[in-house]
């Protein structure tokens, strides 16, 4: 039988159209190589409507804006508590303060059971550095766990008044100790973490933003964030100079915002509107498209994106999830609903706690008057939809309900004595018991926010050397409302100022 054989010729032919084939669209893509390197920018008080990339038209931001023209920008993500340290705890652990206990400033402590981003990153041989700005963010308070260098040198001595949130430096001081780090540290793999807290109070820009923003509060509010936005830019300097922006993965954030009057709310803290708790986010990721993200994300997802971008397990699991399927153009496997919380009108005040569930939709406010907004229809949260909406906010109800079914019992704890000894020799104001109240249900804080208003504006007239017209306001607060503890410290810190020595011992009495 005669045998047929195919010609070499025509071999190479066929070879050369299977080659040519493209891979089947079943085919997977290979999954992308980890990253080598972690930045983490959180700026303090920084509300994302107040950026260019979120619409805001006198913004001065281009350096923050490019980022998010190039990146990931998400325009829904929310952090977990209108607090500095609570705040970035959720963000170091991928924990809800329901679970890792952190509720306020002062009083708490990130505990070491904890495996923080920085511990795990560690654990995995990166490098890792943390350079915060403020002293509320210092080492004593459990966060910087995991960090080979940690910058929170503070010179207490310093300052003529140390409380947690007044005590701060400059950006640029911050900036120059973190990217002189990343320089001896950049031939290994590295985790940065750099915070600047210049948007936070006092308005303070320096020149030329000073010059630039005069005016309004909301002006050098504006001014200290261009301030913050041109640090952002002498990042990017660097990576690019430095042939580090395809190797690094940036993630810039912010730990809460600000509320600039609306709701009567000047500052932060008191309030988990929107105008505290909507924060700007954007992902660089190397090689990946630049997207608008309009889903629900949250500052507890920040872990697990870092851990999964760099190929580490994140270890100790959390209720947060990755986003980097977002980042690379597919979707999430169900719908995220956002958790805030604020206990700081309770702890300092005696007044009602204030929870919330956010979706881009929508946000349930639970509060002894509930509260219940279509966010879609309603950006500012003036109309409240609760009794009219009832059928819409139950879910949200029942949800948050299961959410803090096992939540950690919200107990500040005493500071240890050698902290406080240091600090109250420097004339620490600060208070971490609960204020007391008759029996019953605890006062609404919406209803209380003139007060709350009354007293810090007693402490601004105190910090300007104004004493008996602090006296007078802090007065009329107390007639209105005998409960509130901070009202008697601040009372007897101004007794303290006139050298009424008996009556400051009074009123530090009533306070106990």
């Amino acid at each position: 039988m005669k045998r047929s054989w195919v010609p070499l010729q025509q071999i190479w032919f066929y070879l050369a159209i299977f080659l040519l084939i493209p891979a089947p669209a079943c085919r997977q893509k290979p999954a992308p190589e980890p990253l080598r390197n972690v930045l983490l920018i959180t700026i303090d008080t920084l509300r994302a409507d107040h950026l260019g990339c979120y619409g805001y038209s006198r913004a001065a931001t281009p350096n923050i804006d490019h980022w998010s023209e190039k990146g990931t920008l998400f325009t829904n993500s929310t952090a977990s508590v209108p607090l500095t340290l609570p705040s970035h705890s959720t963000i170091m652990t991928g924990q809800y303060p329901v679970a890792h206990g952190v509720r306020d400033n002062g009083g708490f402590y990130l505990e070491d059971k904890w495996q923080t981003l920085a511990e795990t990153l560690h654990g995995a041989g990166f490098r890792t550095g943390g350079f915060v700005s403020a002293f509320v963010l210092d080492r004593r308070w459990g966060i910087a766990q995991g960090f080979d260098e940690y910058f929170d040198h503070f010179e207490l001595s310093k300052f003529k008044l140390v409380s947690l949130d007044s005590v701060q430096r400059r950006g640029d001081e911050t900036l120059a100790q973190a990217l002189s780090w990343i320089d001896r540290n950049k031939s290994s793999r590295f985790f940065a973490w750099v915070h600047f807290y210049d948007p936070h109070t006092p308005y303070d820009p320096p020149e030329p933003f000073r010059s630039e923003f005069r005016g309004s509060a909301i002006s050098l509010y504006d001014g200290e964030i261009a301030f913050a936005d041109n640090l952002v830019g002498r990042i990017h300097d660097y990576l690019e100079k430095n042939n580090l922006l395809s190797t690094t993965l940036v993630v810039l954030t912010s730990d809460h915002g600000e509320s600039l009057g609306e709701h009567e709310e000047s500052g932060h803290g008191f309030f988990i509107y929107d105008a505290t708790m909507h924060v700007p986010l954007m992902i660089w990721n190397p090689g990946e498209e630049p997207r608008k993200i309009r889903e629900q994300v949250r500052s507890v997802d920040l872990f697990p994106t870092i851990c999964e971008a760099a190929g580490v397990p994140v270890g100790q699991p959390g209720p947060g999830v990755s986003l980097l399927p977002l980042v690379r153009g597919d979707s999430l496997a169900k719908k995220l609903t956002a958790y805030s919380e604020s206990y700081y009108p309770k702890f300092h005040y005696g007044w009602s706690e204030l929870k919330s569930l956010r979706t881009p939709e929508y946000k349930y406010v639970e509060a002894p008057e509930r509260e219940f907004y279509r966010l879609s229809q309603d950006s500012g949260e003036k109309q409240n939809l609760y009794d009219s909406r009832r059928d819409r906010a139950t879910p949200f109800e029942s949800e948050l309900t299961r959410l803090v079914s096992a939540e950690v019992p919200a107990v500040p704890q005493a500071m240890d004595n050698d902290s406080l000894e240091k600090l109250q020799a420097l004339g620490y104001i600060g208070s971490h018991a609960v204020s007391s109240q008759p029996s019953g249900p605890l006062p609404d804080p919406k209803h209380k926010i003139r007060l709350y208003n009354g007293i810090k504006q007693a402490q601004a007239l105190s910090a300007d050397g104004k004493v008996e017209e602090a006296l007078s306001q802090i007065t009329r607060v107390i007639q209105q409302d005998s409960n509130i503890l901070e009202a008697h410290l601040v009372l007897g810190n101004l007794f303290m100022k006139g050298k009424d020595f008996t009556k400051a011992r009074t009123s530090f009495q009533r306070a106990i």
